[in-house]
């Protein structure tokens, strides 16, 4: 038996009351080093040891939810669940945003990859108004508006918070410039 596997048990031993040193279980019982043997080895039967999608830790599940299990904690799930919520929401915009360029025939298309890039790029800021999230929510502004000509590639993207997105409207103005990232 290995270390490795011999910690696990230990630990599973602990979480069910049981130290693995003592000979006592937590209702005061007295137990031989037998029953800890038969304890350990149906443990090790019936039990699997799977690492946690979200937080990485080490759990341990019975072998007929192998298949499914994901998670350590519904805390870990609930985080995981969140995180999957906000990625398809992102995509959603996106998606709708490519649709509404094709529709009004402007050329090019942008990814969920190459819009978080942009962000990051920005520090998560928007280049007016200068607040960062999660103090606001980052929109696509389109420097050269679709209405006007402009295309829909992430060249002519720049990230805004929804207020000023909504205040400049269809304006031309190129806060990248303003900003001195962008040379004229």
């Amino acid at each position: 038996m290995t270390p490795e596997i011999k910690r696990k048990i230990s630990d599973a031993l602990k979480r069910k009351g049981i130290h693995p040193t003592a000979r006592y279980d937590i209702t005061g019982k007295t137990r031989s080093d037998e029953w800890k043997r038969k304890i350990k080895s149906t443990l090790l039967k019936k039990a699997v040891f799977i690492s946690c999608h979200q937080c990485s830790g080490v759990f341990r599940i019975c072998k007929a939810r192998l298949k499914t299990a994901k998670y350590c904690s519904r805390a870990c799930h609930s985080k995981a669940m969140e995180k999957t919520l906000r990625e398809k929401q992102i995509t959603k915009n996106i998606s709708r945003e490519n649709r509404r360029a094709r529709e009004l025939g402007a050329e090019g298309s942008h990814t969920t990859t190459e819009w978080e890039t942009l962000k990051m790029g920005y520090g998560y800021m928007c280049l007016c108004c200068k607040r960062c999230e999660p103090e606001i929510s980052l929109t696509e502004d389109h420097i050269i508006p679709l209405v006007k000509g402009g295309n829909n590639y992430i060249s002519n993207i720049q990230p805004l918070c929804g207020d000023c997105n909504t205040r400049k409207h269809t304006k031309i103005i190129d806060y990248r410039i303003e900003m001195g990232v962008l040379e004229t």
